[in-house]
């Protein structure tokens, strides 16, 4: 079973906001290593919704983890029993 999507959760947690990273919808980066494939904002993250025990962790855009070394950037798909993240490493240039 997919996981539930919410239309009333915003796309990005608030505080992802202010560490979001600073792409202009429809202009490709200068740098190839920073194109990544932006995703329709509705399709973006699970939300608490979907939470429970077992089930999926929610995880917004511009999260942190691993002690601020690992900052997500979008989501690349999702399935019955797994949901793919695209991550940097905010300790590599």
């Amino acid at each position: 079973m997919a996981p539930i999507e919410s239309e009333d959760k915003p796309a990005v947690s608030p505080s992802a906001q202010e560490n979001s990273i600073d792409v202009e919808p429809g202009v490709a980066p200068t740098n190839p290593s920073q194109r990544i494939l932006m995703s329709d904002p509705g399709d973006i993250e699970e939300g608490e919704d979907a939470f429970r025990p077992g089930g999926f962790h929610p995880v917004y855009i511009g999260d942190l983890f691993k002690n601020a070394r690992h900052k997500v950037l979008n989501k690349i798909g999702y399935g019955a029993y797994s949901t793919v993240w695209l991550a940097r490493d905010l300790t590599k240039p």
